[in-house]
Parts: structure tokens; sequence; C-alpha cells
């Protein structure tokens, strides 16, 4: 039975922290997550001679890591803290992976029995560790055992230690006996992501960092096809034809810095197939500052690839939500999906609020309000199912539909 961990003790994984103790004092007393993540992946690639007890730990691993633990998490959480604050780089607690991995499991297994393809891409642009994604895996095997080898996982992160780290979660997945597709990963800026998988992607997850970036640091070919990087951002959604227009827009020019979380959440619209949704942990602000307007419009009102989009649902957490990764921010998970045609209906978007995750501003246990909103998830699973379904019927003649009624 899968229940979401809102226990703020467990909200990272405690084995390798556990198992690290097994190594040499002075080993310990120096080690950084780069060199314990480079060790064992030599030892998994059996490159070359290493250190007998990196090879122990290594095995100890393989046995004793439960289903859909991020292994690296709270090792990398413990010892970069500051590297990580400056990136706005910020762990995503298990509660809240677990939450995606639910919502996106279930829309999976209703696009499969409507829609059925011999697998599903699951992209996470920023991945870190791979929590998020071996959440899912776990949601999977409790839930649809049989589905695991339908998951076709695509990782990318700017750092190649979690890229590595990510590889090794999923080798050490792969030697519990779990199914797994070989994994796919990049690393590099997650906007060049745009040129490999444009329309092809069924689910982008994730939890970008939240802070600007220089557009000069984003490949032109990229920068060039996403409106959020643009100094008018709507002017530049209404002459590419993805808003529609109240009035003549003017030319835009690329702006010097562009919000990352805007651009992410507008390049994973993009990346995704007919059908395809996304789910994406962003600040709170995005949903009411007024420079982040022409992004809701595009949510509400616009379209890509000549493919309307719908904007599903909108779940909203308090500030001490990131403390364990130590920072106090605001977020919402925002969830969106595409159709298959530029036909737009009012469906109205389910919003919610989460007051309390399971702790509080002190880091102690309180009474969660996840588990009380299941109706919500109901409502958004059924959002979905309705769009989809419409969807799949304005493809089809109509005495076909009659037939299939018949």
């Amino acid at each position: 039975m899968f229940e979401i961990n809102t226990n703020p003790e467990y909200q990272f994984g405690t084995t390798l922290k556990c198992l690290v103790k097994m190594l040499p004092r002075d080993v310990r007393h120096n080690l950084t997550y780069w060199q314990l993540v480079e060790n064992l992946l030599v030892v998994s690639n059996d490159s070359k001679p290493v250190e007998a007890y990196w090879s122990e730990l290594f095995e100890s691993l393989k046995t004793e890591i439960s289903i859909g633990e991020d292994t690296f998490a709270h090792f990398n959480q413990e010892i970069s803290t500051k590297s990580r604050s400056r990136s706005s780089e910020y762990f995503t607690p298990r509660a809240l992976t677990e939450l995606v991995a639910k919502r996106t499991a279930e829309r999976l297994y209703y696009l499969d029995s409507v829609k059925p393809q011999d697998y599903y891409t699951i992209l996470e642009p920023s991945c870190g560790t791979g929590g998020m994604l071996f959440s899912l895996v776990r949601y999977v095997y409790l839930t649809r055992p049989d589905f695991i080898p339908k998951l076709q996982f695509i990782v990318n992160d700017l750092s190649i230690a979690n890229v590595n780290a990510t590889t090794l979660n999923f080798e050490l997945h792969l030697a519990k006996g779990i199914e797994l597709r070989p994994l796919i990963s990049h690393c590099g800026d997650a906007h060049d992501l745009l040129l490999k998988y444009e329309s092809q992607i069924h689910a982008v997850i994730g939890n970008p960092p939240f802070h600007k970036v220089s557009t000069s640091s984003i490949d032109p070919r990229c920068a060039g096809r996403l409106m959020t990087c643009y100094s008018n951002t709507e002017e530049a959604f209404i002459l590419n034809g993805e808003l529609p227009y109240i009035h003549k827009a003017k030319a835009s020019k690329l702006s010097a810095l562009c919000e990352l979380p805007e651009t992410i959440q507008e390049l994973a619209i993009r990346l995704l197939c007919p059908f395809g949704f996304t789910a994406f942990y962003l600040p709170s602000s995005i949903l009411s500052n007024s420079k982040s307007r022409p992004l809701r419009r595009l949510l509400l009102e616009g379209s890509v690839n000549s493919n309307s989009i719908s904007l599903l649902g909108v779940t909203e957490f308090p500030p001490e939500t990131f403390l364990h990764s130590g920072t106090r921010v605001g977020v919402s998970l925002v969830e969106t999906m595409v159709g298959e045609s530029l036909h737009k209906t009012n469906d109205g978007v389910m919003m919610c609020q989460v007051k309390s995750i399971g702790w509080d501003s002190r880091q102690r246990q309180k009474e969660s309000d996840l588990p009380k909103i299941e109706a919500v998830n109901d409502a958004i699973l059924g959002s979905y199912k309705m769009r989809l379904r419409r969807g799949i019927m304005s493809q089809q003649p109509i005495k076909d539909i009659l037939n299939n009624a018949a």
C-alpha cells in the first residue's frame, strides 16, 4: 500500500549515511560528495582498481537500499549546503516527490488504457540525484509492477556528479531486480533538450532551481524559440501565434536575463507530445506577480506546436516545505497538459492550498494536510481523463464514434 511520507525525519534516504561509517576514518573525514559518487561509479563500471572498502560499500548498498530510495540525497544535502544555496538548488522533500509520482503514474495508467504504446517517456530536466524519478518507480512498483518496463526515463542536470549519482541510483535498482528500461542521461543546459525532444515526451516533471540566468548562456537556437527569454514575453507569444492578440504586437528582443523556472516550464510544454503533461514545483509568486502574467496567459489561453495547452491544477504549499533543504520559500505544484488541436474549452482549473506539509517552522512533526486532498487528486486526474477522451474522440470520424457507442 502506498502512503505519502510526511514524517520530517525521513524526507531523505538514510541508508548511505549509515553505510559510509564502514569507510576508514581518514577517508570519511575528508570525503566529498563528488569523491563518493566518483569512486562508487568506478566500482559500478569496473573500470579500474579501487580500494576494497569502496567495493564493500557498493555491495552493501545493493542489498540494503529500499525500492524508490534516493541513495545520495541525504549525503549531498549535508555536505554541499553552501554551494547549493548559491545556485538556488534545493532538494525536493520526499512528501512532494511522492505526490508528483502518484499523480504522474495515475495519468500514465489511464493514457495506456485508452491510447496504449510500447513505452512512455518521463523526462526530468534538472534531476539532481533522481529523487522524483525513483519515487515514481516506487509508486509503480507498489501499484502496477507490470507497468515498470514501460517507463523510459530521461534525465538531465548541469552537474556531472548529479547525473552520475542518478545513474548509480538506477544501477542499484537494477541490482534489486527492478526491470527498468535503459536510462537515457544528459549533462548540460536543460534548454538544449528542446533540440532533441521537442513534441516527443509524455511527461516532464521536476523542481527547477529558482534563480535568473543569462540568455547569452543559452544556445541561441533554443533561446530564440523560448518566448520567456524575450524582454516582452507577451508580445513574443502573440507574434509567435501562441496567444490570442488583444492588440497589434510589436517585435520583441531577447532579454539579458530570464527567470529559470519560467523558461523551464515553457520548455517542458514544448517538449510534450499530444496528451502529454507536466508537473513542476514553481515559486508561488509566478501565480500572482505582474511580470509572470504572460506565462499565466500561455497556460490558460495559449497553444504550442499547434496543440492547445490546458492548466489542470495548482497545489500551493507553505513556506516551511523546504526547511530540510535550508530555505523557506512558497512553492506550488503546477500541472498542465497539451491537446492535439487548437480547440480550447473552459473546463476550469482545480486549485488547492496545503497549509501543513507535515512539519512546522522548527521541523517538528505535525499533522499533514496531504492525506486530506485525495479528492483534489481525483479531480485533477478526472480533468485529465475528460480532456484526453475529448481529444481522442475529436480525431475519430462520426461514423466510428457511433459504431463504438452501439
